[in-house]
C-alpha cells in the first residue's frame, strides 16, 4: 500500500507539473511570436492574454509596450510625411530664382560667386530631402514590385549615363564591363536603377580625383551578379556589415565631409532582398578600394 500510495503521488505530481508546464509554455511561445512580429516592424501587435499571475502581467506589459511602439511609429510616419513636403516646397522656387539671377546680363561680377553658393547649397539640401523621402518610402509604403522584362545592357548603360556627370567632375574613370549570355530578366526596373545609382554615387563620392569606378555585370550560378568596384577609401572589416544599417556613417559624425544621411545602402539592401536577392561588400582595407556586389536570381 505504501508503494502504491507513493507511485500514485509521483504520478499525480508528474501530471500537475506537466499541466503547469503546458500552461506556462503556451503564453511564452505567444510572447516569442510577438517579439518576432515587433522585430519585423509590426508595431502594435497584440498577444492574446489568457494567463493569470506573473505570466499574465508579463503578457499585458508586452501589449502595452507594443501599443506605445505603434503610436511612436505613426508619429514618425506623420513627421516624415510633413517634413519632407514642407521642406521640399521652397527648394524649387529658390533654384528657379538662382537660375533667373544667373541669366541676368546686368548681374554684377561680385554677385556671381554668391549665386554659385546658393545653387550648390540648394542642391545639397535637395539631395538630403530626397534621402529623407527615400527613407519614408522604405519605411512606410507597402512593397509591391512592378516586374517587367528589362535588358541588362540597357539598364547598366543608363546607370552609367546617370552617374557620368558626377564622375567627370572628379575626372574619374567610369567604365562598364558586360559578361556573356546576359538575358532580359524580370525585375522592378525603377528600383534596381535606384540600387545602381546608390552604389555608383557612393563609389564616386568616396573615390579621390582621377580614380576608377567600374560596373561589371555577369552571369553566375543562380542568377546575375552586379559588381561596383572602386579605388576609393576602402572599408575596415568591422564596418562591412554595419554599412547596410540605416543612418550608419563610416566616417566620424563630427569630421565627415562627404555628406549624406547614411540610408542609401539600407535602401539598396531592402530593394535587393525584395527581389529575393542578396547584397554585400568586400574590401582589402582602408585606402585599398571596395567592391559592392548584389545578386539577383533569374526567375
Amino acid at each position: 500500500m505504501i508503494f502504491i500510495t507513493l507511485a500514485a503521488g509521483l504520478l499525480l505530481a508528474v501530471i500537475f507539473i506537466r499541466i503547469g508546464t503546458v500552461r506556462m509554455n503556451a503564453p511564452i511561445k505567444k510572447l516569442l511570436e510577438g517579439i518576432r512580429k515587433i522585430e519585423e516592424g509590426h508595431y502594435g501587435y497584440k498577444v492574446e492574454n489568457k494567463a493569470g499571475g506573473e505570466i499574465g502581467e508579463l503578457v499585458a506589459g508586452f501589449n502595452r509596450m507594443s501599443d506605445k511602439l505603434g503610436e511612436l511609429d505613426q508619429l514618425k510616419e506623420d513627421f516624415l510625411s510633413v517634413i519632407s513636403h514642407e521642406l521640399f516646397t521652397p527648394v524649387t522656387p529658390i533654384t528657379y530664382a538662382a537660375e533667373q539671377l544667373k541669366a541676368d546680363p546686368d548681374l554684377p561680377e561680385s554677385a556671381k560667386p554668391l549665386i554659385s553658393i546658393i545653387e550648390k547649397q540648394t542642391k545639397k539640401l535637395q539631395n538630403l530631402l530626397e534621402e529623407v523621402m527615400d527613407f519614408s518610402w522604405m519605411e512606410i509604403k507597402e512593397w509591391e514590385l512592378k516586374r517587367e522584362p528589362v535588358s541588362l545592357e540597357a539598364l547598366c548603360e543608363h546607370a552609367l549615363d546617370t552617374a557620368s556627370d558626377l564622375a567627370d567632375a572628379k575626372s574619374i574613370n567610369l567604365k562598364l564591363k558586360l559578361g556573356e549570355n546576359l538575358y532580359t530578366i524580370l525585375i522592378d526596373k525603377k528600383r534596381i536603377q535606384h540600387v545602381l545609382r546608390i552604389l555608383l554615387d557612393n563609389a564616386i563620392k568616396f573615390t579621390p580625383e582621377r580614380g576608377r569606378v567600374h560596373l561589371e555585370v555577369r552571369r553566375v550560378s543562380g542568377g546575375v551578379e552586379f559588381i561596383v568596384e572602386d579605388t576609393g577609401i576602402g572599408l575596415v572589416r568591422q564596418n562591412i556589415e554595419k554599412i547596410f544599417t540605416s543612418f550608419y556613417q563610416v566616417e566620424d559624425q563630427l569630421t565627415r565631409t562627404k555628406g549624406g544621411m547614411g540610408i542609401g545602402l539600407a535602401i539598396a539592401k531592402k530593394i535587393v532582398e525584395a527581389h529575393n536577392g542578396s547584397i554585400w561588400a568586400e574590401s582589402p582595407g582602408l585606402g585599398e578600394g571596395s567592391r559592392f556586389i548584389f545578386l539577383l536570381p533569374i526567375a
